[in-house]
């Protein structure tokens, strides 16, 4: 019961937004979840950001989206804006913990009329992406645009958006603005600015760096990003079993598309020795997140005679 009034009283704490304005970008910080840890236990509000970032991303070397709320909410309790923002948008992306989005879109409004960074851009991404607001591109870049350089996240949702327009002009600002949030330790910018060296074809060495680089900082995206690299042999020596490896550590976190990609390996002995058991396991994983998973479960479970 304390722990669902959290939201009402940080919405009336954010009206002290000058509190504890600080660095939107400590979250990126490469800390370990022992450290940060220690830190939070004695009540620093940048350790719980950290800690909830990495529970909610899978950083921690798993995703847990109740731990991540605990994180945050703590935080917000000692009147963190940033903290309410990440609160509210994890109510909105984990339906798991029994919030309404409207209730999680409340503290991300909230922050962002404040102008908080962190609240503008979680809410810009939301409008991006269609979750918990109806989709509306114009509001996302227009709230990406109004954080500036402030919070590297702001800075590669801006890049997602102008590198979907397929103007080459957009691309080139895209890339510099994934290559800017790289620089903070944002692991989004660092995949994305890969990508964008393995598009073009002539810098595969600096590309396989950038996702090594997110990798070593056990991003889930980034090792099943760089599994797929291993897998299709751009930019590295190809292995599938060296891809199989990637994809199940990614799994393990709880990456949908990397379980959906290990159940497939497992299908059709791709890197691993058949087993459609195994396979049936992963794709049943991450068939509620991935809709490749779901067309292929079924499929799947025919093959292995209906288990």
């Amino acid at each position: 019961m304390m722990f669902r009034m959290f939201p009402y009283i940080i919405l009336v704490a954010l009206s002290s937004y000058a509190a504890f304005a600080q660095d939107p970008n400590t979250i990126f910080l490469p800390s370990s979840v022992a450290a940060d840890t220690v830190k939070a236990n004695q009540m620093n509000n940048s350790a719980h950001l950290r800690l909830g970032y990495k529970y909610l991303t899978g950083l921690a070397g798993t995703m847990d989206t109740k731990k991540a709320a605990q994180h945050f909410a703590i935080a917000a309790g000692q009147n963190v804006p940033a903290a309410s923002a990440w609160l509210g948008y994890t109510y909105v992306v984990a339906p798991e913990l029994g919030h309404a989005p409207q209730e999680g879109v409340a503290l991300l409004q909230q922050a962002a009329n404040a102008g908080d960074p962190v609240g503008q851009t979680l809410l810009g991404h939301l409008y991006q992406t269609g979750r918990g607001l109806p989709q509306n591109l114009a509001s996302a870049k227009a709230l990406f645009v109004s954080v500036g350089s402030r919070f590297a996240l702001a800075q590669t949702y801006l890049g997602e958006l102008l590198l979907a327009s397929g103007d080459a002009n957009d691309r080139i600002q895209a890339s510099f603005l994934f290559q800017r949030a790289a620089g903070v330790g944002e692991t989004k910018g660092m995949l994305h600015f890969a990508n964008i060296q393995l598009q073009a074809g002539g810098a595969l060495t600096g590309a396989a760096q950038g996702l090594a680089q997110a990798e070593s900082r056990n991003d889930p995206v980034a090792l099943y990003e760089r599994g797929t690299l291993y897998r299709s042999g751009l930019g590295v020596e190809k292995s599938a079993k060296m891809a199989v490896y990637l994809y199940q550590r990614s799994a393990n976190v709880g990456y949908a598309p990397a379980q959906a990609a290990l159940g497939m390996c497992y299908a059709t002995g791709t890197g691993v020795g058949k087993d459609l058991n195994q396979a049936v396991k992963w794709l049943t994983m991450a068939a509620p997140r991935d809709q490749y998973a779901a067309r292929q479960l079924p499929l799947v479970i025919a093959q292995n005679g209906g288990h």
